[in-house]
């Protein structure tokens, strides 16, 4: 009886453990994925489909909030402008959709997430560049 429990317990761990990562890359995290998304991040690199990459990206932050509330500061010059809105899992969380307007302007982004981890975010867009972030 002891055996047969061990066996299940170690088979549900298991389960479990691969259940956890179902991105593309990272590894696993007993955090939530909100948790380890809610934050404000800075991009860093870019890498293209082409397989090429840079790290000189623009100048910018993305805050999402656990209330699904999301801060895009962008950088005119070295006047910070906010776009304030809102963000939200799509896909059965395999996704990320941010929507913010600033100057009477929308911008409505899906991204895919490639690798979601408490320092490391990827996501790919819609033209399959995926941007790294870090926490700012």
């Amino acid at each position: 009886m002891k055996l047969n429990f061990k066996l299940l317990s170690l088979l549900l761990m298991v389960f479990v453990v691969v259940s956890c990562s179902k991105y593309e890359e990272g590894g696993i995290s007993i955090l939530t994925k909100k948790a380890r998304l809610c934050k404000t991040w800075k991009p860093v690199r870019y890498i293209y489909k082409n397989g090429t990459s840079t790290t000189n990206v623009d100048k910018g932050l993305i805050e999402l909030k656990k209330d699904q509330t999301a801060n895009w500061t962008i950088y005119m010059g070295s006047t910070p402008v906010i776009a304030t809105g809102n963000w939200n899992f799509i896909n059965d969380k395999a996704g990320l959709n941010i929507n913010v307007t600033a100057f009477g302007f929308n911008l409505n982004n899906d991204y895919e997430i490639v690798r979601l981890e408490a320092k490391d975010l990827r996501v790919r867009d819609k033209d399959g560049t995926v941007i790294c972030l870090i926490p700012a």
